[in-house]
């Protein structure tokens, strides 16, 4: 299921708190709550699937004109598939997502070299979900906040949108 609007503000609105807010909860997500919610804005706005997102390299957002417009677009192939995708993404988030301090050098979103957690997609997205989603879910009181709801969300904002049904279908 979408979040609805509201939802979707609170959840926001709570995330760029976090540190404030959730003070019981410790771990690299609390340490890293501006990298956590340019994550979730990945999540947002590309419609990734959590392991997917959390490999992102935001180096590689490029811009492209499109009719004439020039949109910031990401390209990947997502580990499920394996087909080319590409997402675009709001200018204003993608500045975030760009600015956002990196976990390690060679990826945004993974904790390369540091010993104390694991290093592969798999991993960093359950402990994404544990430690902040969930956080993120009981003090924004939003239910149920997982990443699979944002590909649903961005589904749902481009359909109404007037968004084909087929390029939302290509971009999931």
């Amino acid at each position: 299921m979408p979040f609805t609007e509201e939802e979707e503000y609170r959840i926001f609105e709570t995330a760029k708190k976090f540190p404030e807010v959730v003070r019981s909860c410790g771990g690299l997500w609390r340490e890293n709550w501006v990298t956590a919610l340019a994550l979730l804005y990945v999540l947002r706005w590309t419609g990734l699937r959590a392991q997917d997102a959390v490999l992102f390299e935001p180096r590689n957002i490029r811009t492209m004109n499109v009719k004439g417009e020039l949109v910031n677009v990401y390209e990947t192939y997502p580990m499920k598939t394996g087909d080319w995708v590409l997402c675009p993404i709001p200018a204003r988030i993608t500045e975030f997502i760009k600015a956002a301090p990196r976990l390690s050098e060679e990826k945004a979103f993974m904790p390369i070299g540091d010993k104390r957690y694991k290093e592969d997609s798999r991993n960093v997205a359950n402990n994404f979900y544990d430690s902040y989603l969930v956080p993120l879910s009981n003090f924004s009181e939003v239910e149920g906040i997982a990443a699979h709801r944002f590909r649903d969300t961005l589904a749902v904002r481009l359909l109404d949108d007037g968004k084909p049904l087929e390029i939302v279908q290509i971009m999931l």
